[in-house]
């Protein structure tokens, strides 16, 4: 008896050959059109986001299925987490920002480690520190343009933000700890102009159950701030209502955080918002 060996590794005999024929085309087919995919508004399937591939029973029957493409899951996990957080979405000002029309002669150093942090998932997340308009912002949102790209889920938020979403589902209870627990888990989760909040005992503790959550979980975070580690110790630490430094433990709890889980990269340079032509 002849056997073949399909694309998936399947052995069978010759005479069943036909009847697996029309599945493995429309399978073969399906593969070829997904591997040109142009972006799901462009998807040709009979169900947008939806992909033929074969499976094999206990008993060694192949019959066709379908399963979600890689953009229907980030398409369906992008409209959770809008539907959890009101300023999940990437600012209009931010859309157009890549690698591409970043001036990486500026900041080689951070130019490297953003494409690292953006392909390498899973990896070691980075915190860029420098002062204003010198990049950082640009950078992370290249990486979170990057991630989408290539159909995976990244959330880019800013502090003052994510701050406030968490605050909005203080009535709804299921809402927030749902909100939370995506923050703590997200595979990739961009946190940006940390430090520029007002420090209270109330969002020390938030931005502590975060991050710590994340570096537990190993959950990739980018962070961009104005200060560096030292000044951000001091910028979260609990003062008198003079200013007065009285207890900076809740800032050294952060940033050693931050130290174990992100690789820290200084961006200098002249403030580009403010370079004239």
């Amino acid at each position: 008896m002849v056997e073949f060996v399909n694309t998936i590794g399947l052995n069978f005999a010759a005479d069943d050959l036909g009847d697996y024929f029309d599945i493995i085309t429309d399978a073969l087919r399906s593969e070829e059109v997904c591997g040109k995919c142009r972006g799901l508004e462009f998807c040709h399937s009979i169900e947008p986001g939806m992909q033929n591939y074969l499976e094999l029973s206990p008993t060694g029957k192949i019959s066709p299925t379908l399963r979600m493409c890689k953009l229907k899951v980030a398409d369906n996990q992008a409209r959770k987490i809008n539907r959890l957080m009101y300023s999940s979405r990437l600012p209009e000002l931010f859309k157009d920002k890549s690698f591409k029309n970043f001036r990486r002669v500026d900041n080689p150093k951070a130019y490297l480690a953003a494409q690292r942090a953006a392909n390498d998932i899973g990896g070691k997340g980075l915190l860029m520190c420098g002062n204003p308009g010198t990049g950082k912002t640009h950078l992370a949102a290249a990486i979170v343009n990057e991630r989408i790209a290539q159909g995976k889920v990244a959330v880019f938020v800013t502090v003052l933000e994510l701050l406030a979403d968490i605050r909005k589902t203080f009535d709804r209870p299921d809402t927030n700890s749902e909100l939370l627990d995506l923050v703590k888990k997200i595979d990739m989760l961009v946190l940006d102009d940390l430090g520029a909040e007002r420090i209270t005992p109330w969002v020390s503790e938030q931005m502590f159950d975060i991050i710590n959550a994340r570096c537990m979980n190993k959950r990739q975070t980018v962070i961009t701030s104005n200060y560096t580690p030292e000044e951000l110790i001091c910028r979260m630490a609990a003062c008198d209502k003079y200013g007065k430094i009285v207890d900076d433990l809740p800032g050294k709890r952060i940033v050693s955080r931050l130290n174990e889980m992100c690789s820290i990269i200084g961006v200098g340079g002249k403030d580009q918002r403010l370079v004239t032509a």
